[in-house]
């Protein structure tokens, strides 16, 4: 296993050492003049030369390669352009909200998609089954940007429940985490809906039912757990 996990690692490097090499000669082939693009069209001749120089792009590109990976083992992805902070301490400071949510998009996904999957499975073609899963449609469809856009506009531009933008208190993570969850709220609903379904038919829950005892019972204690295992797959997934 250990092995496994070391070659498993190995191969993931060298494939993000490609990628990154890839990008960066991409960058450098395509038309323009990032210092020109940095700095504006009205710079001059002499102050573009300087900051090339500065910046080291009159450098071979595998020299700025090199530069450029050795800097970001080391945690050092350099300054930005924009701001004049380095990139790390940027990084930083967006890190503990990134995190934050991502866990609550992931936790609004986990909790909508399995009681929606759960509750379109044991009411089959019923109403409920036709809602929630033209629901969860709605969410693998709708762009993520577009969801955001509508909740914006509807709950914090309208109704004024939350901020249109900004982390000031726990409001601000509300609808970042919705427009981002229900994404992966359908994927999960449909996938629960269609594994419950399969486990449903099974004869161990024909013989639960036999015993006596009643749905709710049977879904929970039996069928529902076996039915889970894809979708804890899926779960783990999307988080990552």
């Amino acid at each position: 296993m250990v092995q496994n996990i070391f070659k498993r690692i190995l191969q993931t490097l060298i494939v993000l050492l490609g990628v990154a090499l890839l990008i960066f000669i991409l960058l450098r082939i395509v038309p323009g003049n990032a210092i020109v693009t940095m700095m504006g069209e009205h710079a001059d001749e002499a102050t573009i030369q300087r900051m090339t120089s500065e910046l080291g792009l009159d450098k071979p590109i595998l020299t700025q390669f090199w530069r450029y990976i050795s800097g970001a083992v080391r945690g050092d992805f350099g300054t930005s352009y924009a701001t004049g902070r380095s990139v790390s301490s940027l990084m930083a400071a967006a890190f503990p909200h990134t995190l934050i949510l991502a866990l609550c998009a992931a936790a609004f996904a986990w909790a909508l998609g399995i009681l929606c999957g759960v509750a379109a499975a044991v009411k089959k073609n019923g109403i409920l089954d036709h809602l929630f899963m033209g629901v969860s449609l709605l969410g693998v469809s709708l762009p993520v940007f577009m969801a955001a856009m509508v909740l914006q506009y509807l709950l914090a531009y309208k109704l004024h429940w939350f901020p249109i933008s900004g982390v000031d208190d726990w409001r601000g993570y509300v609808l970042p985490a919705i427009a981002l969850g229900w994404n992966s709220a359908g994927s999960i609903a449909r996938l629960t809906r269609s594994t419950l379904l399969e486990v449903l038919g099974e004869d161990y829950i024909d013989t639960a039912r036999a015993k006596g005892l009643r749905s709710f019972g049977v879904v929970t204690r039996h069928a529902l757990k076996n039915a889970m295992l894809p979708v804890i797959t899926m779960m783990a997934v999307q988080l990552s």
